[in-house]
């Protein structure tokens, strides 16, 4: 122990002989009142099953503290609540391993300031590096490189989980090697950076199996980088519900965020460039979403959101240039698209369908690409599109402002200003219908 921990030890001796302390409650009260710091490898030593003891014979709330190093390990398991530290010290997979480094089965278990190194050119079996099943778990400051298949996986009985601050490198090998699985409800995703990645998702909230019955709720996803990723870079599935993703950055991606099968998400303040794929958001089977002030430039397709959804706030540039036939915002049944900024969407602005749709006060800018319409509506009922503005400057053009397919009826199209398009208001709907009052 430190020079501090040996006075602290002394003083707590000392007061317990003056308070007469029972023999046999003195060693359960010096292990909660002492944290003990276990230098591994000189109280143990390095192979995996130094390690494994030291983990087996740890007290509760104590820290494993590993020196700057390599620990060639796998299948190691933690079944008592405490920290695994070790600055400098990397947990390299063995070769050709049956299972990752690390089990988690208790909770409140913490590992930080550690390097794990996959060694994924010599593996060939699918696990995680670390696995957890434990409550309260922390994964803080970490650097994860070199994984043959998922880096990090929350399981469903880990809730409460803390995913912070670590950096995740050069991982994935083979398809489906996702960076971070989180099937933990109320769990955070914080501070992470994500880079290099496989054929994987960068962060995938949601469980695998068909039980409906076991929800993922309430996962905070926010602040992340993800850079290079050759799969979606985050997102929610099966039955996931009440996600925020707000405030990350993604670049160079097929696709930014994706959720699909599950519902009530949050979608806010997300800045995304270069993606590939026909939406950077894709929403379309998850209802009743909230998608507000994201940044989306320089990619092959805009926002698709689900039934129910609130689109508002939010701006694109430069979607789908040199592509056809996609759009900067879909929208269906029941969808509010209101506020929206885009520039230089290369086939069509916003399109809208289904019932119920609003789609109000829009600005739509082109000022150097050939748009074809900057509002479409098709297959649609009680649908109503007004105070959107066109701007056609510089060398763009805009054939149609609005367009309303012969498959829309009960509509009201009014106080929209299109002057800059070829054709304002191109209209073929089917009555009843209110049309009037646009330029």
């Amino acid at each position: 122990m430190s020079t501090a921990m040996e006075i602290a030890a002394k003083e707590l001796e000392e007061l317990i002989q003056a308070a007469k302390v029972p023999k046999d409650a003195v060693d359960d009260l010096k292990r909660k009142t002492i944290m003990e710091v276990i230098n591994v490898k000189k109280r143990y030593g390095t192979s995996k099953s130094d390690i494994q003891q030291a983990i087996n014979e740890s007290p509760v709330g104590a820290t494993l503290y590993f020196e700057p190093g390599i620990y060639e390990v796998s299948g190691l398991n933690i079944s008592t609540p405490l920290t695994i530290e070790g600055v400098d010290a990397t947990f390299k997979l063995d070769s050709g391993a049956t299972t990752g480094i690390f089990t988690i089965n208790s909770d409140d278990v913490t590992i930080k300031n550690c390097i794990f190194d996959g060694n994924k050119t010599d593996q060939s079996n699918n696990h995680a590096l670390i696995l957890v099943n434990g409550e309260n778990f922390v994964f803080d400051g970490n650097t994860i490189r070199n994984s043959y298949h998922v880096c990090v996986q929350i399981e469903l009985d880990a809730k409460f989980a803390r995913i912070t601050n670590n950096y995740f490198s050069d991982n994935g090998h083979i398809p489906n090697c996702n960076a971070i699985n989180c099937k933990g409800s109320h769990s955070i995703i914080q501070g992470n950076i994500i880079r290099n990645h496989g054929n994987g998702w960068g962060i995938r909230i949601g469980r695998y199996n068909t039980d409906a019955d076991q929800k993922v709720e309430q996962v905070v996803v926010v602040n992340n980088v993800i850079d290079a990723i050759n799969h979606v870079a985050m997102g929610a599935e099966l039955d996931a519900i009440h996600t925020i993703f707000a405030n990350n950055q993604i670049t160079n991606a097929p696709q930014g965020i994706k959720c699909d099968e599950s519902d009530r998400h949050v979608i806010t303040g997300n800045v995304m460039k270069n993606l590939h794929l026909s939406t950077s958001i894709n929403l379309f089977n998850s209802p009743d979403c909230i998608i507000s002030n994201n940044f989306i430039i320089d990619s092959a397709g805009g926002i698709r959101a689900g039934a129910n959804s609130t689109i508002v706030n939010n701006r694109l540039e430069n979607i789908a240039i040199g592509e056809t036939g996609t759009e900067g915002i879909r929208a269906i049944d029941g969808s509010i698209v209101s506020g929206n900024y885009l520039k230089n969407c290369n086939a069509t602005g916003i399109y809208v369908s289904g019932e119920g749709v609003v789609c109000t006060e829009n600005t739509i800018m082109t000022t150097d690409v050939d748009m074809v319409r900057a509002i479409n509506a098709g297959n649609a009922t009680a649908l109503k599109i007004s105070g959107n503005t066109l701007i056609v400057k510089d060398d763009g053009s805009a054939s149609q402002g609005i367009r309303v397919l012969n498959t829309v009826s009960n509509y009201i199209v009014t106080e929209n200003i299109m002057t800059g398009a070829t054709t304002a208001v191109s209209d073929a709907g089917v009555a009843p219908k209110y049309v009037q009052n646009n330029l």
